[in-house]
């Protein structure tokens, strides 16, 4: 028998005011299903069970959802066939605002994160952002200096 793995943290996608989708990639086949609720700890819904083969995008679409509201949620999965079940942590959502309505966003631009980077100061940077309660953000790249960065066979 072989555990699943996730391998990539779950990513939310193409939110409205009534509906959102989670998406994540398992290393093997994997069933998945989405515990979601408006109270931190408390998922008083649950998307059916559904199957995905490995290596695939396991795309759960969560609909009904109430507009300008804020949504808990917790993805589990286990192996196709089994009743062992692996529990992601909490994670939240806010579904779209109404038209007309303020929000909050933040910008980040080029931290090049090389050798010549203080982490410290780009934590708080992070930080910062976290404390503004952001509705969304928008990232203008450069994170990585990758291209001046050595590979795995010293070029």
């Amino acid at each position: 028998m072989q555990a699943q793995t996730l391998r990539h943290a779950e990513l939310l996608g193409r939110p409205t005011d009534r509906s959102i989708t989670v998406q994540a990639f398992f290393d093997n086949p994997a069933e998945v299903c989405l515990q979601y609720g408006t109270r931190s700890g408390a998922y008083d819904q649950q998307s059916p069970w559904k199957t995905f083969a490995a290596g695939e995008p396991a795309e759960m679409l969560i609909e009904g959802l109430n507009a300008n509201t804020a949504y808990f949620y917790r993805m589990c999965y286990r192996q196709p066939g089994t009743n062992t079940i692996t529990t992601r942590p909490e994670y939240s959502f806010r579904t779209q605002r109404a038209p007309g309505s303020t929000f909050t966003f933040v910008v980040q631009a080029d931290p090049h994160l090389d050798e010549q980077s203080d982490s410290a100061i780009y934590r708080r940077c992070l930080r910062n952002q976290l404390e503004d309660a952001p509705d969304f953000m928008i990232d203008l790249g450069d994170i990585f200096m990758s291209d001046k960065l050595k590979n795995a066979a010293g070029r």
